[in-house]
């Protein structure tokens, strides 16, 4: 049975944000929050009116923009089905223009068809997209192309610190810092950069490989960003990367004749690096079987095998056997499942043990789980459809089964073949009329969990302390001090007015903080009952902690961190991007007078950990390296924390926020640990045990747990 439901339509106004008098042309139109899914359309009136239409029923975002204009939004607009939503007034303002040129130093001209785009400095940003604080993204976000002269403008950025990025194929990309509330212009200069050249070798060592897929991995940047490029032998096996920054990288090179281990290269700045042998290895053959289901299901089922420095799919023959070529040394963690992705799919995963040298590793995947999970999502009493469910065990990095489903009109999913075991429950839905939620879960035999969305909601203004102006695109976030993952915390983003809503809570209190790029952050504690609750923010204009990051081996700087602060309540203080200038100079936004705990990562480096970091201070420098591997083998899977010689939690991510790890058998490994000394924390049957280890730069930790 389908069921469609009726889509509603939504009416309003655009009008100036100072004035109050309609924009007579722009475009509007609507979004799940959160989702990446947009529907605009032009619209064109003398009193500002616009129409839109086919929304699904649902809390939405209504957005507008216009010319000399920043995009305007309204959000929590609830649109039943079939209603015409009347009445929403979305407020524009006016932008700051800019104008610019991209130079070319070498020819002393402009370079045209570049492609320029700007952001916020603790906005995540690849090649092609930016992720904001809230986590969504867009792909060329504010971007502009160059004339014949280099030369570009925009009618409208916010008066705020920005970071203005130009990219052309021609050279290395540059950024440069501009503070739009005082200056108009701004120029960016292009440079060509250091270059890789190498040849890709057969495992004689001597003849060449054609055709090799040579990838290349930076080193130092924001973990989040797209921080890789790709090559292809010549007939003569010749490889070579251009317009490359100074920093450090990783080489490897894949093809039919097998694959290479991996290669550092340092590059100072406008070095060309030439030179580079990857010669080809047969690595190990994992040789698999799936059991487990019936034999009709054995076909075609997806494999996947992936460690830090090798990923591999295959699919299953009709009698479920696999193989998957030239598997580097070390855990690789090996999965099967039904299909690639959607409602029913069913995976299983395990970690596997290569062995240095091994010509062949056997590998059994089975489908052993017989528990059944019935899940029923409703709220306000009333049952939840399309809700997507995905099943997997807890902590969330364990390997096991995961299971998907997806709710049907009475809100109920029923998820099979799952393993007795913790598990994390999550829901969401991208048609607007569901929301989100996280629970975690433990399935013992036939298992039934009935999810309430939470009934509280906590909503307000953020504010300039000062003006009293509304903050758009600030980050409102709740914790309960519940949460292990960065994920489980709810959070908003303001729209043009400075509002927010947190929905969908479940009853309790909450420490509600928000942060916007130039201000200080501020937490409020607050207690969310069954009716909506209140909660608004003056934010007063600051700063926060100026760092200095570079390479403690080699001492170039590095080009982008992500950073997560907890305040001395506990509470989560930041969490983004730091972007850094070519002196590897940044700052951390938003952190007001205080003491923290600070965690920073760069992609290729150790987690650096910091305690009683004191704001304001001098601009604190940070040193990190690559670091060394931790492998802990064990008998029979496991969970626990590993705790720094000072006592204090060490993150291996920073989407974790307890430091909770999961030890699966019959080998766990972590590439990239800081050196210092540690003891890893286990609590289990007979109580907790702790296991001292101490970290090295460059070498491996092995772990023998009972």
């Amino acid at each position: 049975t389908i069921v469609l439901t009726t889509a509603g339509v939504i009416r309003g106004r655009a009008e100036d944000g100072e004035t109050q008098q309609p924009i007579t042309a722009g475009s509007v139109g609507w979004r799940v929050p959160r989702g990446y899914r947009a529907e605009k359309r032009d619209f064109r009136s003398d009193d500002g009116t616009f129409e839109v239409t086919g929304v699904t029923p649902g809390k939405v975002e209504v957005t507008a923009s216009a010319p000399g204009y920043l995009d305007g939004k309204v959000t929590g607009v609830e649109v039943s089905e079939g209603e015409v939503k009347e009445g929403v007034v979305v407020s524009l303002k006016k932008g700051r223009a800019i104008s610019g040129r991209v130079l070319d130093p070498e020819r002393g001209g402009g370079v045209p068809n570049a492609t320029v785009s700007w952001r916020r400095p603790s906005d995540r940003m690849g090649d092609s997209f930016a992720v904001g604080p809230n986590g969504a993204f867009a792909m060329f976000p504010n971007s502009a192309t160059t004339d014949a002269e280099g030369r570009f403008e925009y009618d409208a950025v916010p008066p705020e610190k920005l970071i203005f990025k130009a990219s052309h194929p021609d050279f290395l990309d540059a950024e440069v810092p501009l503070d739009a509330s005082s200056e108009s212009a701004v120029e960016i200069t292009l440079s060509q950069g250091g270059s890789i050249k190498g040849i890709v070798r057969n495992r004689d060592g001597s003849s060449p490989v054609a055709g090799a897929e040579v990838t290349l991995q930076v080193s130092g940047a924001t973990p989040m960003a797209i921080s890789g490029d790709e090559s292809q032998s010549d007939e003569n096996g010749d490889f070579s990367f251009r317009h490359l920054k100074e920093g450090r990288y990783l080489l490897t090179a894949r093809s039919s004749s097998g694959r290479s281990a991996k290669t550092d290269v340092v590059l100072n700045s406008g070095q060309n690096a030439e030179g580079v042998v990857l010669q080809m290895s047969s690595g190990t053959t994992l040789r698999g079987t799936v059991t487990g289901l019936p034999v009709e299901r054995l076909a075609g089922l997806e494999i996947g095998a992936y460690s830090d420095t090798f990923s591999g799919r295959t699919s299953t023959d009709p009698t479920g056997a696999f193989i998957v070529s030239d598997v580097p040394p070390g855990v690789v963690v090996v999965s099967a499942a039904t299909a690639r992705w959607g409602a029913g799919t069913r995976s299983v995963s395990k970690n596997v043990d290569v062995p240095e040298g091994a010509a062949e590793v056997p590998v059994e995947i089975v489908f052993s789980g017989t528990s059944r999970l019935e899940v029923r999502v409703t709220r306000k009493d009333q049952p939840l459809a399309g809700i997507g469910l995905n099943v997997r065990p807890d902590p969330a990095t364990t390997p096991g089964s995961q299971v998907l489903g997806e709710t049907d009109a009475d809100g109920r999913a029923v998820l099979e073949g799952l393993e007795d075991g913790a598990y994390i429950l999550s829901g969401s839905s991208f048609g607007g009329g569901g929301g989100s939620f996280l629970r975690q879960i433990t399935v013992s035999g036939d298992t039934s969990v009935d999810v309430a969305l939470g009934r509280a909601s906590i909503s307000g203004t953020v504010t300039d302390a000062s003006s009293g102006e509304p903050l758009a695109d600030a980050s409102v976030s709740a914790e309960n001090g519940q949460e292990a993952y960065q994920y489980q915390m709810p959070s908003a983003r303001t729209d043009s007015q400075g509002n927010y809503s947190l929905d969908n809570l479940d009853p309790g209190e909450f420490q509600v903080t928000a942060r916007r790029d130039g201000y200080k952050q501020k937490t409020l504690a607050v207690t969310a009952g069954e009716s909506p609750t209140q909660l608004s923010f003056k934010l007063s204009r600051g700063g926060g902690l100026t760092v200095v990051a570079s390479d403690g081996l080699t001492g170039l700087p590095l080009s982008g961190l992500s950073a997560l602060a907890f305040s001395d309540s506990g509470t989560v203080a930041f969490s983004g991007a730091v972007s850094l200038d070519a002196g590897g100079t940044g700052e951390i936004q938003s952190l007001g007078p205080g003491t923290y705990s600070l965690y920073v990562a760069s992609a290729g480096y150790s987690v650096r950990s910091l305690s009683d970091v004191r704001v304001p201070s001098a601009p604190l420098a940070l040193s990190l390296t690559p670091g060394g591997r931790l492998e802990a083998r064990a008998g029979s899977p496991a969970s626990g924390r590993i705790v720094d010689s000072n006592g204090q939690p060490y993150l291996l991510s920073l989407w974790s926020l307890d430091g909770r790890i999961a030890i699966s058998p019959p080998l766990s490994a972590w590439d990239h640990m800081a050196p210092g000394s540690y003891n890893l924390v286990i609590d289990g049957p007979e109580g907790r045990k702790s296991f001292p280890f101490a970290m090295k730069e460059g070498e491996t930790t092995r772990l023998e747990l009972p």
